[in-house]
């Protein structure tokens, strides 16, 4: 959806982010990588699902700092990951 100038995304901003949404089917698994040197902030926009473990309802947010991120859609779940450079 959004990356810096040298990534991929159609918009293109001029700081060190990528900015993802996704949607996932209940029970559906998805695996998204965080390199060294960065972290990320997920906030389950809707639905509940499992981050690493930790239970996510509507509205909740975490922060990951170099560890990738397992998410499990325990219902309909919408997301956004803004991932960055670690602070």
């Amino acid at each position: 959806m959004v990356s810096s100038n040298l990534g991929e995304a159609v918009i293109k901003v001029n700081q060190d982010v990528n900015i993802f949404t996704l949607e996932l089917d209940e029970s559906s698994v998805i695996d998204y990588p965080v390199k060294a040197g960065r972290q990320a902030y997920l906030v389950q926009i809707e639905g509940k699902s499992n981050i690493n473990g930790i239970i996510l309802n509507e509205r909740d947010a975490m922060e990951i700092v170099e560890e990738d991120i397992k998410i499990k859609a325990e219902v309909l779940s919408h997301f956004i990951i803004v991932e960055m450079k670690k602070a």
